[in-house]
């Protein structure tokens, strides 16, 4: 573990120019920063105002940006002061790849034969924790990165590359969590997680998180992005159910789908009343996230919504968000898993084909909302997903 400080200067609001200095590269050394403090100095350097932010855990862009913020409004309060100093501070863990690394190792065949991958997987077992430590961070993330963009299909249900998802969960890298945590929640048949409950019980650390929550501990902070994926898991027992639907810091639509029947109507009464468009969105996601016959069904009468979000360039129809909460809902059924923008029609080339596909799959998603529930989602005649008035290109 290194400690480090990385001072950024600026002087005169005239030129508002910064200077950059630490004892390494200032976006390598802010990936463990963990606060920021800034502060004000009259021209003999007496301290007059200082001011700090909390809790970045390393994310670099962000810290740099409400740092400079912080230390710029400070500076604007007091114009007649001509010099301010922002420090970041905080520590950078050393990277050692733990499980996940292990894991790689153990079955390089979830690489596909990628060459980069490859490399970077044989350039991370030969290095050691010691060394470049911000270099192994990258490495292993881009190593990660890669596995994830060599399994585009809409479901993962191989053991072997869940096992190394969940081996991803405690992974120091955010970024790695995060990604492995999303993939788990939104890409993983049910069947396929149940076979793992113990290991992501241990994983997400679930005993810690039922003992703060049984307490009203603050359990956002360490748990915010594992909470999806906690909601789906099918071994939870009555009471720990009941203990996460009751709870106010926790999503809606998670509370909904572990019980809490009230919030499920809300938000289908929400979804059903909404017109603007990017809110839909957020209300289909989350009756997508419950996948219960009534969340189901509430998305399945919305397919004929007129709201769409327009502007000069073209107009996008809800209805290819509304599949694609189906599919989150049924990740097994395929019909929901095509990509609409296959049906993107153009005001300048008009295409009989597409027009022909798009009826095709309209029919086939009536044939199929008739078969489980007794009606017809649209008229198939009238069913459009998104319309592009591109200029015409005049060449001589």
């Amino acid at each position: 573990m290194s400690a480090f400080i990385a001072v950024l200067l600026s002087f005169s609001q005239l030129t508002a120019q910064t200077v950059i200095s630490s004892s390494g590269n200032v976006s390598g050394a802010a990936l463990g920063v963990n606060d920021v403090s800034a502060t004000l100095k009259d021209t003999e350097g007496r301290k007059i105002i200082s001011a700090a932010a909390y809790g970045y855990g390393g994310k670099t862009g962000k810290v740099v940006n409400d740092a400079m913020s912080v230390t710029q409004n400070i500076h604007r309060s007091f114009p007649q002061y001509l010099s301010y100093s922002l420090t970041l501070y905080g520590k950078i863990e050393k990277t050692d790849g733990g499980p996940l690394l292990q894991m790689f190792k153990d079955n390089p065949c979830v690489l596909e034969g990628n060459a980069e991958a490859l490399t970077l997987l044989e350039t991370l077992l030969k290095s050691t924790p010691e060394e470049k430590e911000i270099e192994r961070s990258k490495d292993l993330e881009r190593l990660f990165h890669i596995f994830l963009s060599l399994n585009k299909a809409s479901q993962i249900d191989d053991s072997t590359k869940i096992k190394l998802l969940i081996q991803a969960i405690p992974c120091k890298s955010r970024t790695i969590r995060q990604q492995a945590l999303i993939v788990l929640t939104e890409r993983t048949a049910s069947a396929a997680i149940n076979q793992h409950i113990p290991a992501l019980y241990q994983a997400l650390k679930l005993s810690a998180f039922f003992a703060a929550l049984k307490c009203k501990g603050n359990i956002r902070p360490e748990y915010a992005d594992a909470l999806p994926l906690i909601g789906r898991l099918s071994n939870l027992t009555k009471d720990e159910k009941i203990l996460i639907a009751d709870s106010e810091m926790i999503e809606p639509e998670i509370r909904a789908k572990l019980g809490n029947k009230i919030i499920e109507e809300k938000l289908i009464s929400a979804f059903v009343r909404e017109k603007d468009y990017h809110a839909k969105c957020i209300l289909a996601r989350q009756l997508g996230y419950i996948g219960s016959d009534k969340t189901i069904k509430a998305l399945l009468k919305q397919l004929d919504s007129p709201v769409k979000l327009s502007w000069k360039y073209g107009e996008i129809s809800i209805r290819g968000k509304i599949i694609q909460a189906l599919h989150l809902a049924m990740p097994q059924e395929s019909l929901f898993s095509v990509d609409v923008n296959q049906f993107a029609k153009n005001q300048w080339s008009h295409s009989p084909e597409k027009d022909q596909q798009c009826k095709d799959y309209a029919r086939k998603v009536n044939s199929w909302t008739e078969e489980h529930f007794g009606f017809t989602a649209w008229k198939p005649e009238n069913v459009w997903f998104s319309i592009n008035y591109n200029v015409p290109m005049i060449t001589e």
